[in-house]
């Protein structure tokens, strides 16, 4: 739990290759904490759907940093992860359309 609190103060981070280290540092956690009910008991999602909503041009970086969240639990995961995906999907279509190119580009690895 500690590490994954930690993790996710990374992902917030002003840094882009902090924001992918600690996405791919939460996801590890997850997948060795216990998949999918580690997810949801720690409510990792609601922390991605929160991050990659984050209005304003100032919180670009929240947003890539929630959608390189979410590639990396996609990744980790893998088919125990459909679930999750299914309700992310308007994220990454909104992800489409963000002014940011940063963010979009998130998106778009984060749907593939």
């Amino acid at each position: 739990d500690e590490i994954c609190k930690t993790f996710m103060d990374g992902v917030v981070s002003a840094q882009e290759a902090q924001r992918r280290g600690s996405a791919l540092g939460v996801a590890a956690a997850i997948k060795a904490g216990g998949g999918a009910a580690t997810l949801k008991r720690l409510g990792i999602m609601d922390s991605v759907k929160e991050l990659a909503a984050s209005p304003g041009k100032n919180s670009s970086g929240k947003r890539q940093g929630g959608l390189l969240l979410l590639q990396a639990l996609a990744e980790a995961l893998g088919r125990t992860f459909e679930p999750y995906a299914l309700s992310s999907m308007p994220l990454l279509l909104e992800s489409c359309a963000d002014s940011s190119k940063d963010v979009q580009l998130a998106g778009r690895a984060a749907a593939s």
